[in-house]
């Protein structure tokens, strides 16, 4: 199915029985929404599920500039209201993860609980040196074939063959420019301001195998800094632990939709 959203159509995908516990999931940069498919496997006998391909990604709209993140949390409610569903968790992986936190800290009334896969806190700016980092890393991407890059990405973010070759797979599909906007719409991401940290009940959850290593250092501090949080290290997993390891991340986040 397609949202018709302002910038153009947006592809998502429902799964579930009707009446039941609504999950929202989106995808990192450079990904689809079918790296949730065992996700959707695993939950679709008691939940409904959406995926989503955010623009630029998967079946969604080209970008025809830099991807504005702060955008993405209006498509997420447009689809809810397309089909009816009042409340609903939202869950995301890498900038997914800021996708999903900026939904719930801005309809808080609608978003009832966050997953969080490889994601840092939203309120809690990246450090000058991390930005300063990815900024020159941008610029030098303009000089590194496309494919040698997508490569290195793709290894460097999962740990599973399998994983790895979706991921590479993915990035090809959409190409170097729309990558790159990408990568600078998660730069620019860093100014989004809200007013306060997530307040639902979240799961924050990394691979045990983190790469940037960053974010396993945040996930934990985050963790100990709130109160009505789950943490879960995910076994034998990288950045993209959910596919890495499914089985395993599956049985906590089941475990976690239940509780709420």
């Amino acid at each position: 199915m397609f949202y018709t959203s302002n910038s153009g159509p947006v592809y998502y995908d429902v799964q579930g029985a009707e009446n039941s516990k609504t999950i929202v999931l989106t995808h990192g940069i450079g990904l689809n929404s079918n790296m949730f498919q065992a996700q959707v496997d695993a939950l679709k006998d008691d939940f409904k599920v959406i995926t989503w391909d955010m623009p630029g990604h998967g079946r969604s709209h080209a970008l025809d500039g830099v991807l504005k993140v702060d955008q993405m949390s209006g498509i997420i409610m447009g689809i809810l209201d397309e089909l009816g569903i009042e409340k609903a968790v939202v869950g995301g992986q890498s900038l997914g993860s800021w996708v999903a936190q900026h939904t719930a800290i801005l309809y808080p009334n609608r978003i009832i609980g966050v997953v969080n896969i490889s994601g840092t806190p939203i309120e809690k700016q990246l450090s000058k040196v991390l930005i300063h980092g990815f900024k020159v890393w941008l610029k030098m991407s303009h000089l590194f074939p496309a494919k040698k890059m997508f490569k290195w990405t793709a290894d460097s973010k999962a740990i599973t063959q399998n994983a790895k070759t979706f991921a590479y797979q993915s990035m090809c599909q959409i190409g170097k420019k729309q990558f790159l906007w990408m990568v600078e719409g998660m730069l620019n991401a860093e100014a989004i301001v809200v007013p306060h940290g997530v307040k639902q009940p979240m799961l924050i959850a990394h691979g045990d195998h983190e790469m940037p290593k960053f974010v396993e250092k945040e996930c934990k501090e985050w963790f100990a800094s709130i109160d009505n949080a789950t943490y879960y290290l995910i076994p034998d997993a990288g950045h993209n632990g959910n596919q890495d390891n499914p089985i395993a991340f599956n049985q906590a986040l089941i475990a976690f939709l239940k509780s709420i």
